[in-house]
């Protein structure tokens, strides 16, 4: 089943009823079994930073969070939190060429690696995993790949970065933008065991403004929510009452 949701008619889907809940307790299964993960920001603050990160429009205020880094405390007044993720990317090549792209887009602002005093600071590590996980995000990209090309009317490329994350209790993220073409959230908690009612993790996407939520979806284990990237996105709260991280993988890329 394919859904366009978006209340704006553009590119919001709904992809469900793909796989049976075998296939998806297969997948939470080797995530929970053989996933590495690593702490990292929710802020979201970095593609840079954007009016909705800091509300104040002032050219100078944006041009000192970029000189502290994608994450400045000044946007907030405090320290972002972290949570749980994996760096699932094809290679470190390949994140670093979308990342580069997603900083010099329209303002040409310069990532920190491209600059001549500084030097490439994540680990190389982060994006090697166990060949089970390796796999498992390989099967499920070849799964739902040829959905994302019927819904959207175009042929896409395969993907480039991708993130596994585990939203916990209290756990959520800035409103923000992707810096690909294309964004799908494939959510693959046991459909068994997230209450949908209760638990939270939901996906909301707003209108530019950001005074308008224009869809949502819940984090219905095998449902994924395929959007045009530059439409601003957030995750929401996962409440104290989930017995489980919120798990998803998020993959970025795009159109030929």
């Amino acid at each position: 089943m394919i859904k366009n949701i978006d209340t704006m008619n553009e590119e919001i889907f709904l992809i469900d009823d793909i796989v049976d809940n075998n296939r998806i307790n297969a997948w939470w299964h080797t995530i929970l079994t053989y996933g590495k993960w690593i702490k990292g920001f929710l802020a979201y603050g970095g593609n840079p930073p954007h009016v909705s990160m800091n509300k104040t429009g002032d050219p100078d205020f944006q041009e000192k969070l970029r000189e502290q880094g994608g994450f400045s405390p000044l946007i907030t007044g405090t320290w972002e939190r972290n949570t749980w993720y994996m760096n699932v990317s094809q290679s470190q090549e390949a994140f670093t060429n979308a990342a580069s792209k997603a900083y010099k887009t329209d303002d040409g602002n310069e990532p920190y690696w491209d600059k001549d005093d500084k030097e490439w600071e994540l680990k190389t590590n982060i994006f090697e995993h166990h060949p089970l996980v390796h796999n498992m995000i390989d099967d499920i990209w070849n799964t739902y790949k040829p959905h994302f090309e019927e819904a959207l009317g175009v042929q896409v490329k395969d993907y480039n970065n991708c993130y596994v994350h585990a939203f916990q209790c209290g756990d959520s993220s800035w409103t923000h933008q992707d810096y690909m073409d294309y964004s799908a959230i494939v959510y693959f908690n046991s459909p068994n065991n997230w209450d949908l009612r209760k638990w939270g993790g939901e996906t909301l996407f707003f209108n530019d403004d950001l005074d308008y939520c224009r869809a949502m979806t819940v984090p219905k284990g095998g449902s994924v929510a395929l959007f045009r990237g530059d439409i601003f996105h957030k995750v929401t709260g996962v409440s104290w009452e989930a017995e489980f991280a919120r798990n998803s993988a998020t993959f970025f890329f795009d159109k030929k």
